[in-house]
């Protein structure tokens, strides 16, 4: 099968625990690598709300990812470099230029708090002047704006100017409440503009579970929304605290199989969806 993931937070852990990405430590690492025939992977920059220095932090993390996952890593899988939290570029928006030359391909706004950009959902700061030209950027440069973890406002403002809009970790609020949650009214919004929504693993935002069934309701609620063109995978793998991993994907396919989810729809879920935004942002 083909599989391409929207977000993990391998790098950091990497970067943390000085793991090499075959250890076993690790959710995704390259032992898996021969279970997917394509597979990218998406290897998010995770800057924390209190981080000192995130541009700094930033270039260690970006010398990882080069050094150790692309240099070694161009097939099974192909990585994929994607920022988690806009504080990563403090309030030089010419940094902007420079992550799309190293190769970004999603720059997520915040994380949960406030920052110079917009706020996150433990905070209720708006989408902010410098905010709404850090979109207009990414949208000059073809960098996808991830709508994750914005709160409710700075959300429905930043889709608005949004020309490439993604969640690429989330689960449905219709489904199970939850603060990170969207609810499907800001999914279709998404989905209006051509863009994809992630649906991750993290039990608290599937319903508290760590099961196949939980990814299964909220896939298939997407699904019977229309939405099938949009949903895509975003698995938080080494950033939450889930049993599942990435040697779990072809089990959670043969489930989703056996709940009439016909192969196709299933396809573009797994791979079909995220591959082909990528490949418009990227080519």
């Amino acid at each position: 099968m083909n599989y391409f993931d929207l977000h993990c937070d391998t790098l950091l852990k990497m970067y943390n625990n000085n793991l090499a990405f075959y250890d076993e430590k690790l959710s995704v690492n390259s032992r898996f690598s021969t279970d997917f025939e394509n597979w990218y992977q998406c290897f998010a920059v995770f800057i924390d709300d209190k981080t000192a220095e995130p541009f700094l932090l930033y270039k260690k993390l970006h010398n990882l990812y080069k050094n150790e996952l692309k240099s070694k890593f161009l097939q099974n899988p192909t990585p994929v470099l994607t920022i988690e939290n806009g504080k990563v570029i403090e309030d030089n928006i010419g940094r902007l230029e420079l992550l799309k030359n190293d190769g970004v391909f999603s720059f997520g706004l915040t994380w949960n708090n406030e920052n110079l950009i917009a706020g996150g959902v433990d905070s209720t700061a708006p989408l902010k002047p410098f905010g709404k030209e850090v979109i207009r950027e990414l949208n000059n440069l073809k960098i996808a704006t991830d709508l994750s973890h914005l709160n409710k406002e700075s959300f429905y403002k930043a889709v608005e100017l949004a020309d490439y809009p993604i969640v690429s970790h989330i689960c449905i609020n219709n489904v199970f409440v939850h603060k990170r949650n969207i609810d499907i009214n800001a999914a279709k919004l998404v989905a209006e503009k051509g863009g994809i929504i992630g649906i991750c693993f993290y039990p608290q935002f599937l319903g508290n579970n760590d099961t196949f069934e939980d990814i299964y309701k909220h896939i298939y609620f997407c699904l019977e929304k229309g939405l099938k063109n949009n949903i895509s995978i975003g698995s938080d793998f080494d950033g939450c605290n889930t049993d599942i991993n990435i040697g779990n994907i072809g089990k959670l396919y043969s489930f989703l199989q056996k709940k009439n989810i016909d192969k196709i729809t299933l396809d573009n879920i797994f791979y079909k969806n995220a591959f082909n935004y990528f490949y418009s942002l990227t080519n």
